[in-house]
């Protein structure tokens, strides 16, 4: 929210987001957190909601021990006073798990904290959005540069004068003024320039062999098309169909293989 555009909020985002999963509690248990930024569980709402999952999942359950110690084949059908349960918050002699003491023990997390998640939950998104439209009426976005587009001398597309009375021509418009009527001369003297160099662009025959393990490989198997001045053409087609490599080809920026067919302006 404090920048203005979106390349500048990127970096700082992505390491919001990091940090978001990594303190959820999950990934690095509260006890392992560093002191550091331990506090940052605190005003992590994805971890307020991670809680509260688990104890809904695990509180008031029992499971069944998974680990003893000793453990091995000659004490499979030990006495359970010969061995122990091994599982974090179970008791020593005890041949099930309580999902409570799970919980408190390993991550902390204990069943009064359900409700009090809840509250948190909704008055973070009550703060979270009342920043949000703050910023958007006191942080601006960054206004355009006012970008031209700039055409190569002898590229420019052709434009089409229309007729319609909602689109007159600008001769018909220029009509009682020497001014305006000299740049529609200037204009159309442009248009005629243009025409005169209009090209297409044409391939044919196109292909693209690269070195495989054991071979070689066709990517581009006698590709044909063209591309017409002024025009914008789109390159479609399903996963892996080689348009990237099809324009790699064109641009003459395939680095690797074998290169065949032709390419023409016309």
């Amino acid at each position: 929210m404090l920048y203005r555009t979106l390349t500048g909020s990127i970096a700082p985002g992505a390491d919001f987001i990091l940090m978001l999963v990594i303190y959820t509690g999950f990934v690095l248990p509260i006890p392992s957190m560093h002191p550091w930024f331990k506090w940052f569980r605190y005003i992590d709402p994805v971890g307020y909601a991670f809680e509260s999952l688990m104890i809904n999942e695990f509180s008031g359950r029992q499971f069944s021990c998974s680990m003893y110690v000793p453990q091995g084949p000659s004490y499979v059908h030990a006495n359970p006073n010969q061995k122990m349960c091994a599982v974090a918050g179970a008791d020593p002699t005890a041949t099930v798990v309580e999902g409570t003491a799970y919980l408190s023990t390993t991550f902390q997390y204990y069943p009064e904290h359900l409700w009090r998640n809840l509250g948190i939950l909704f008055a973070l998104m009550s703060f979270l959005c009342t920043l949000y439209l703050l910023a958007t009426e006191f942080v601006s976005a960054q206004g355009s540069k006012g970008e031209v587009l700039v055409f190569r001398r002898g590229q420019e597309p052709e434009i089409k004068m229309t007729t319609d009375d909602e689109a007159r021509s600008p001769h018909d418009f220029s009509r009682g003024n020497p001014k305006t009527a000299q740049q529609s001369s200037e204009s159309t003297k442009w248009l005629n320039d243009s025409e005169v160099h209009a090209a297409t662009f044409v391939w044919d025959n196109l292909c693209h062999d690269v070195k495989v393990k054991g071979g070689s490989r066709r990517l581009l198997d006698n590709v044909e098309g063209w591309i017409g001045l002024g025009t914008l053409t789109a390159l479609m087609g399903a996963s892996g169909a080689g348009k990237t490599t099809l324009l790699n080809v064109l641009a003459n920026m395939a680095s690797t293989g074998v290169i065949g067919g032709e390419k023409l302006v016309t």
